[in-house]
């Protein structure tokens, strides 16, 4: 969870220190930052699918098996990176053609160019934190995540402030930072793990389009496209309520970011949960336990609720003093202060139903998933959070809570399903 909770942290750090060049500078990451994370977040998606097919071999002993799976998942990263990257440089025109203004489309290309080539590496280092987790190994990640965390700090004061690089600066040092954590995750993989041959974890290249690789690159496929698909619908409906906020201006769009600023952070807490609940049940999948199934969902809800509740009621007390944190610009901080309070609503829902939707994905029940997040998402999430921000003139506070109704209606579905299904035996995948 502390893993997942400080991948966010690189694009926190980098909204405070550009929050202090001005509005304009924020509104250039928002627009630049928030629609590559969708095709960033699409490929962890994907990749989801390697990782629940690790835990099931590792719960049900088959170690070999976990190298094999984690070999053919880190190929599957690293092309998707590539592919990815190259799909950013599509940004301006999306932009332009959503009538966002050009100073702002130009600001946020330069943002989506320095996110491109680090795509490959992060979806790499991705890939390797996947297999570490599964086999209840997550400190290394953790390590390497805290380390270039600290890191981002020294850089983004030196790019952007020193330089007077901007938001393109920040994205810049993130990026560098990026590459360097897989590179040392997979070093140390490769050639300083004491299981590496335990779990079979070095390349061959004969093997990349064997056979058995095929097959493992379908069944891994076949898990993690719909989970791909699903964080497409949750990151593509964020994205376009970020282009609704940029029409309404940078102001809007500066406090838009800084309120999604500090929603992901929660949110990211949540994912790393439902990372660790998809794990935990996997395993009990894998070992045939059925309690064990429902033992890590509902606990795993309940631990989320004892973790986000009292972040809640903090935003809810000082949500200015929240957002002084990322901005001294007054206008932002009135709107933003508003919708803060909103976010604190939005965070608690949104946790629970990323636990909830790993519960599901450790069963290997993607597929439900996948139509239940389409029709709530773009069906319900959307127009009421085009209804009340832009047409009843609520603003950001509007489309925040737009939010809010969404991700509340798709926690009970899922907390439905996942009550259902527990209590029938689930098939290993």
């Amino acid at each position: 969870m502390l893993a997942r909770a400080g991948l966010p942290v690189f694009v926190i750090v980098d909204t405070l220190t550009v929050g202090r060049v001005g509005a304009e500078e924020l509104a250039y990451l928002s627009l630049g930052v928030v629609p590559t994370l969708t095709l960033m977040l699409v490929g962890v998606g994907i990749l989801q699918g390697g990782m629940i097919l690790t835990a099931q071999a590792y719960g049900a002993g088959d170690y070999a098996a976990c190298g094999r799976i984690f070999r053919v998942n880190l190929i599957h990263a690293l092309g998707l990176g590539v592919i990815f990257g190259g799909l950013c440089f599509a940004l301006p025109h999306l932009l332009s053609l959503v009538g966002i203004a050009p100073p702002l489309v130009e600001g946020a290309a330069m943002v989506a160019r320095q996110v491109s080539w680090s795509m490959p590496f992060m979806l790499g280092f991705i890939a390797c934190q996947y297999f570490l987790e599964a086999i209840k190994r997550p400190g290394l990640g953790f390590a390497v995540i805290a380390s270039a965390n600290l890191l981002n700090v020294p850089f983004n004061i030196y790019l952007v402030h020193h330089l007077h690089l901007g938001a393109a600066g920040a994205t810049m040092g993130t990026s560098a930072l990026r590459v360097s954590m897989f590179l040392a995750v997979v070093c140390v993989l490769m050639f300083f793990n004491r299981d590496s041959a335990r779990f079979d974890l070095h390349f061959r290249l004969s093997e990349v389009v064997s056979p058995q690789a095929r097959q493992i690159g379908r069944r891994l496929r076949r898990l993690g496209a719909p989970v791909g698909f699903v964080q497409f619908v949750e990151t593509s409906t964020l994205t376009v309520l970020a282009l609704f906020a940029g029409r309404l201006g940078a102001v809007a769009s500066a406090t838009h970011q800084v309120s999604m600023n500090v929603n992901q952070f929660i949110y990211m807490s949540g994912v790393g949960m439902a990372a660790a609940t998809a794990i935990r049940v996997a395993h009990a999948v894998g070992d045939g336990d059925g309690p064990a199934v429902r033992r890590a969902g509902y606990l795993s809800a309940a631990l989320m609720i004892v973790m986000v509740l009292p972040i809640s009621l903090l935003l809810t007390l000082v949500p200015r003093g929240v957002a002084e944190l990322f901005t001294g610009d007054t206008d932002v901080l009135d709107v933003a202060q508003v919708a803060i309070r909103v976010v604190a609503m939005v965070a608690l829902a949104q946790s629970l139903m990323a636990v909830f939707v790993g519960a599901l994905r450790g069963m290997g029940d993607v597929m439900f998933t996948l139509k239940a997040q389409a029709a709530i998402y773009w069906g319900l999430l959307l127009p009421t959070a085009y209804w009340l921000g832009i047409a009843q003139k609520w603003g950001v506070p509007g489309l925040i809570f737009g939010l809010f109704v969404g991700v509340s209606c798709a926690c009970v579905v899922y907390l439905a399903r996942f009550t259902r299904h527990s209590l029938v035996p689930v098939q290993r995948q």
